[in-house]
This record gives C-alpha cells, sequence and structure tokens, in this order.
C-alpha cells in the first residue's frame, strides 16, 4: 500500500541503532545522523513525522537493546515508558533531545547487561542487587548470597566493574532515586523509604553528595531545565 509519505530502509535504521548501541568510536556522529532520521518522513508536519518516528525508533531499538543482552522486561517497561511521555512533549525541539535521550539510554542498558554477562558470581551479584534495590542492602548481604566473603567479592567485584559494590549498590539507589522524583505525586520521605534509606536525611545526603543537589532541588529545578534527566 502507497502512502505517499517517505521512510527509511529497516536496514539503515538497523544499522545506526546497532551502532549506537554497541558504542562504536563513532557514537556522536552517528547520534547526530539518528537524530535526522525521520525529519519530514511519516507525517504531513515536520511535529507528526518527528512523534510518528520517534514510536518507530522505540519499538526498534528496545527490541535491540534485547538482542544485546538487555533484560526484554526492562527494555519494553522503559519502551511503554516512553512512548507515553510522548504526549508530553510539543515541541519539535525538545522531541529530538528525547530522541537523543533514548539512544543514550538505551546504549547505557546495553553496557550493563555486558557487564553482567562478564563474570558469573559477578553477574549474580549484579542481579541480586537490582532485585533487592528497594531494601536496606549491605555488601556482606550480597557476599553472601554468592557464597563469598566480603573482602573477597568485592575485590572480584571491583576488578571485573570498575568500582565497589558499595559504590554500584548507591549508584543504583541513586538512579532509581531520580525515576521516583520525577513522579511527583511522591514525597521525598516515601523515596527515602522506598529505597531502603533509614531517613530522609540520610538519602538527602547521599543524594547530594551523588549529584551536587539535594532531591528537593533536583525536582524543582533540574527536571524543569533537563525534562529528560531521569537516568
Amino acid at each position: 500500500m502507497t502512502t505517499g509519505l517517505k521512510h527509511h530502509s529497516y536496514l539503515e535504521e538497523k544499522v545506526l541503532i546497532k551502532t549506537v548501541l554497541s558504542q562504536g568510536k563513532d557514537q556522536e556522529e552517528l547520534i547526530q545522523n539518528s537524530v535526522s532520521l525521520y525529519k519530514d518522513l511519516l507525517g504531513e508536519s515536520t511535529m507528526r513525522s518527528v512523534r510518528n518516528g520517534m514510536i518507530c525508533l522505540i519499538t526498534i531499538v528496545s527490541r535491540s537493546a534485547i538482542e544485546y543482552g538487555v533484560e526484554a522486561e526492562y527494555s519494553f517497561a522503559a519502551s511503554d515508558f516512553f512512548i507515553n511521555y510522548l504526549e508530553k512533549i510539543h515541541h519539535s525541539e525538545m522531541m529530538i533531545e528525547f530522541y537523543r535521550f533514548i539512544l543514550e539510554f538505551y546504549a547505557e542498558l546495553v553496557a550493563e547487561a555486558r557487564l553482567i554477562g562478564a563474570n558469573d558470581a559477578v553477574s549474580q551479584a549484579i542481579r541480586y542487587i537490582h532485585a533487592h534495590l528497594y531494601e536496606p542492602l549491605k555488601v556482606r548481604d550480597v557476599a553472601a548470597f554468592i557464597h563469598m566473603n566480603p573482602q573477597a567479592f568485592s575485590r572480584l567485584f571491583s576488578s571485573e566493574t570498575g568500582q565497589s559494590p558499595s559504590a554500584y549498590i548507591e549508584m543504583k539507589k541513586m538512579e532509581e532515586a531520580k525515576v521516583f522524583l520525577y513522579q511527583h505525586d511522591m514525597s521525598i520521605s516515601q523515596v527515602a523509604e522506598v529505597l531502603g534509606y533509614c531517613s530522609s536525611q540520610q538519602f538527602s545526603l547521599r543524594f547530594k553528595k551523588t549529584f551536587q543537589v539535594t532531591p528537593r532541588e533536583w525536582r524543582t529545578v533540574y527536571i524543569k531545565n533537563e525534562p529528560f534527566a531521569i537516568r
């Protein structure tokens, strides 16, 4: 069927997305190319074209990420969020920035999926951390799960990932905190409780140490200026 609307080939899209997800040396140039992939395509107006193109992108990139080892459930959940978020964007320039954000977001997921597959013990540890992120998780808890003493586990984890297990746990909690803070119906105290912190004060101190701003400042200022900064 002919609609009168143009579309890039599936192969062209796959080549761009594969290179971006694999974080090749020309990633930035390819992100720039992919940003303009759907301009004046798939719709009668630029805004409609970009919106429709974004849906195509999300569909393809989420499935491509799964091919690279990202968990299917998480990849699809992220794609659902992105598609729903499109309805909140009403300017083509912001759409383009959102396009870039999605590619970078999935590239990070792919990089982490490769890390998980690097070592069986480390893989088990990372999966355990993800599954227990909403608890007051300690390194000794993770070490016990994979039947190692904490010191040996910390050395192994650090050698495989480049960071200590405690730093990794903190990083993942902080990333999750951003997502929760983005949902304005949750108070800072509720976010702290959900993530297993003993108090909102402790959570706020950790958050500021990581991002140089308090959770309240990030919610009221940073989200306004960087609407896609939820990683």
